[in-house]
């Protein structure tokens, strides 16, 4: 081959063109598209729907979620939703008349479940609450949410037949701290730290 001779064989007519690189990293977006309206089920239901939360995956890279952590809430239907304090603890003034069983919510639900937009359940097993009754803890999962991809966290529950001289209890579930409460990595296997809101 023929060698270039410098500043005479390659001249560049003017600045070089290209285009804008962005870098960009693997992330999660967890959004709470619609606030659930009020429905009824019986004690003793199976599959009982609480609610749905939105997990958007970024503009590079899958994001694989191991673990997901629900706050589950309750009262007795004497109270506006809110102003009995998490069933479990006991220590609010509005919870002096609940009895033990309405106290504590793994009297009321036996199993519950994480189903994606598909419906496919992305849990291997049914999942119990915490013995505090308060934190229900999806684990172990390997949950790849792709990216420009939009999922769906959908919580289903068997609602159990506790004893109880209550008529109506009212149920809720939320995601209280997303950057906490979803434990997930991109494809290195570095931390993902989700962000958004669930409220």
């Amino acid at each position: 081959a023929d060698a270039l001779t410098n500043a005479t064989d390659v001249i560049p007519t003017g600045d070089l063109v290209g285009n804008n690189q962005e870098a960009v990293s693997a992330a999660l977006t967890v959004t709470h598209p619609v606030t659930p309206g009020d429905h009824t089920v019986v004690k003793g239901a199976r599959l009982a729907s609480f609610d749905k939360f939105s997990l958007a995956g970024g503009k590079a890279g899958t994001v694989t979620i191991s673990s997901i952590s629900f706050d589950l809430y309750g009262q007795n239907a004497t109270y506006a939703f809110g102003e009995v304090m998490v069933f479990g603890d006991g220590t609010a003034s509005d919870d002096a008349e609940l009895t033990t069983d309405d106290l504590d919510m793994n009297s009321w639900m036996e199993a519950c479940y994480l189903y994606d937009k598909a419906g496919v359940q992305v849990n291997d097993s049914s999942m119990t609450l915490a013995a505090n009754g308060q934190t229900l803890l999806f684990d172990g999962l390997t949950w790849e949410i792709g990216a420009n991809v939009t999922e769906e966290a959908h919580v289903k529950c068997d609602i159990g037949k506790p004893s109880t001289t209550r008529t109506q209890m009212y149920f809720g579930i939320d995601l209280s701290d997303v950057s906490a409460d979803i434990v997930a990595t991109d494809e290195d296997g570095l931390t993902v730290t989700a962000t958004g809101d669930s409220t």
